[in-house]
């Protein structure tokens, strides 16, 4: 595991300085190598407890289960020092799709929802079936500090935690090739920034019902609502921060990275875990950042990459 976290580690900083080479050529400046992945949801959420807790108790169940030896621990440590160039450079990459193409795939994906959705928007069928079950604040506290402080710990725990070597590397290898594929190439390719910036986009006010429902509960959504205006801003001026984009769902991609993996190691029963992206789907429909057909397509590609990853290994094992 420890020569393989240290390529991770290389593919990380050549991600980074690849996307400071985009970046630099977009707005013609050196970005520096801060987590702006941590930054821009620090300013607005108390991510400390969540880490802190996440990070303890990584720890001691490690320490408990007798799983670390020196080596081990050592890759775990890399494996979390490389994610910040790794989201560093996937952020700024994110910061440049508008720079290098229109939003232009918004109008497409909103009509594809209703569409799917008997001919109403996502989030009018998804509030009205959940919106009573699950309280606002708990998606908030699910979709930013919770999700957050996994989709940065997730290689790590990879590493910790799972004992076949070989499934550990796959489900990190696809942990990578999921972000870089699903939140650069794919998000290049199908621009859109997301039902709660249509109107500041093309002025239209077909989600003006978003900004009404997110402001009418506050103490759920104040952060959020910030967050939103704080990323249009950096949309704006190009500042260096978390960047728009909706299609496909990063956010519901990894969500479902630890789904594959438990259902890779434990069978059906791993599915148990896929409530944790169901929840995660919900709150990008909830919130606006997303049309629900982000999240379809990020689970769609995100469980094609492991089979095609899991059938290259097996090949590579034979021969």
């Amino acid at each position: 595991m420890l020569p393989f976290s240290l390529r991770y580690l290389t593919f990380a900083l050549a991600y980074w300085a690849f996307a400071s080479l985009v970046y630099f050529l977009c707005f013609g400046a050196v970005a520096n190598i801060s987590a702006s992945f941590f930054e821009s949801a620090s300013s607005v959420f108390d991510i400390g407890p969540v880490a802190a807790v996440t990070g303890l108790g990584l720890l001691v169940f490690c320490i408990l289960s007798g799983f670390f030896d020196r080596r081990r621990l050592l890759a775990v440590l890399i494996l979390t020092c490389a994610q910040v160039p790794f989201f560093s450079g996937f952020h700024m990459m994110k910061v440049c799709i508008p720079q290098i193409t229109a939003f232009w795939a918004d109008d497409a994906f909103a009509r594809l929802d209703r569409v799917l959705h008997g001919n109403q928007d996502a989030f009018l069928l998804y509030h009205g079936l959940l919106g009573e079950m699950i309280p606002n604040a708990a998606v908030v506290t699910a979709y930013f500090p919770v999700w957050l402080t996994i989709a940065y710990v997730y290689p790590a725990l990879v590493a910790a935690f799972e004992p076949n070597e070989a499934r550990a590397m796959r489900h990190i290898r696809l942990h990578f090739i999921s972000w870089v594929l699903l939140g650069t190439v794919v998000a290049l390719i199908f621009a859109s920034a997301g039902p709660i910036y249509v109107s500041l986009l093309t002025g239209a006010d077909d989600f003006a019902y978003l900004d009404a429902f997110l402001q009418a509960d506050p103490g759920a959504f104040a952060g959020v609502i910030h967050l939103q205006r704080e990323l249009w801003t950096e949309h704006s001026t190009g500042a260096l921060g978390s960047g728009i984009s909706a299609f496909p769902s990063l956010h519901v991609a990894a969500a479902t990275l630890p789904v594959v993996w438990m259902v890779d190691r434990f069978g059906w029963y791993g599915l148990i875990s896929a409530l944790f992206p169901a929840v995660i789907q919900y709150g990008s429909v909830l919130t606006g950042f997303h049309y629900a057909v982000d999240g379809y397509a990020s689970v769609l590609v995100v469980v094609l990459c492991h089979a095609l990853i899991r059938r290259h290994g097996g090949r590579a094992a034979a021969a």
